[in-house]
């Protein structure tokens, strides 16, 4: 008797989709996990993926996303289902890479929108982030003083910014 790992899925024109976990690279297999899971929770519940070192810790509720920023360590990736995640106002300090799954409702049913409300503050040692699928419903801001607002290499894709994008800090100490 043998026993073969093999998931077996359909896609939207009901063609079957077969992987054989047998032969799959960790990376893959994690990458499918973990979006199997977001599309499980669905808009049921908000949650944030942190990958770091090789391993994922999920971050359940609306507070998953500022809570995974603060778990994560520098170069790390987190990853964000469909949901609202209040931020108020926080501060990146580390290079993150940070993926939604989308700021289109028309193109997001299934998941949902990944909306962030809040300011997003990138201050020194956030260099070469990048930020793809999100809509933010408020500002994304460079620097909180001007001691800290050398950030560069910053790439925000494919993100629909319902606020002000400043690039610079202004001068006042709000």
């Amino acid at each position: 008797f043998t026993y073969s790992h093999i998931c077996s899925f359909t896609n939207y024109n009901h063609t079957p989709l077969i992987f054989n976990l047998d032969n799959m690279k960790p990376k893959t297999f994690l990458t499918i996990i973990v979006c199997l899971l977001f599309v499980a929770s669905g808009m049921a519940q908000q949650t944030a993926a942190l990958h770091s070192n090789g391993t994922v810790t999920f971050f359940p509720n609306s507070n998953g996303f500022t809570n995974a920023v603060a778990a994560a360590a520098d170069g790390d990736t987190i990853y964000l289902s469909g949901g609202i995640f209040p931020v108020s106002s926080f501060t990146i300090d580390k290079k993150l890479t940070i993926y939604g799954v989308g700021h289109s409702p028309q193109h997001t049913l299934a998941t949902g929108v990944t909306q962030i409300n809040g300011t997003i503050n990138l201050i020194s040692g956030a260099d070469h982030s990048y930020f793809s699928g999100l809509y933010i419903n408020g500002n994304i801001q460079v620097g909180t003083t001007t001691q800290n607002q050398n950030v560069s290499g910053v790439i925000i894709r494919r993100c629909h910014i319902n606020g002000m994008l400043r690039l610079t800090h202004d001068g006042n100490e709000d």
